[in-house]
């Protein structure tokens, strides 16, 4: 995966959590990039992480801060599943994950 096709992907990504703003950190302790999920305010709400799932299918899990309220978690939980999950299995692997970093 190239460099492009990892802001390709963020853009696709972008896109399908709108209204939320959504870009890649990279935790020191971590090799992989985390997608984290900020509101207009740039409070972070969730974060997604890379996991191994069964069969090379990208599975993932929902960190939210306590700082989030309920409605909040549950605005950005339905996007998530709703527009950004979509995206991620149809379009992501390891190495397209791992270029968001670099992105």
């Amino acid at each position: 995966m190239t460099r492009s096709g990892g802001k390709q992907l963020l853009q696709k990504l972008s896109a399908a959590a709108a209204p939320f703003v959504v870009r890649a950190e990279r935790n020191p302790d971590s090799l992989m990039p985390d997608l984290v999920f900020n509101d207009s305010e740039c409070r972070e709400l969730a974060r997604l992480r890379w996991f191994d799932g069964i069969h090379d299918q990208p599975y993932f899990r929902t960190i939210i801060p306590v700082e989030v309220s309920e409605s909040e978690q549950r605005a950005v939980e339905q996007r998530i599943t709703t527009h950004v999950a979509p995206v991620i299995l149809d379009h992501f692997s390891y190495a397209a994950w791992m270029a968001l970093a670099d992105a």
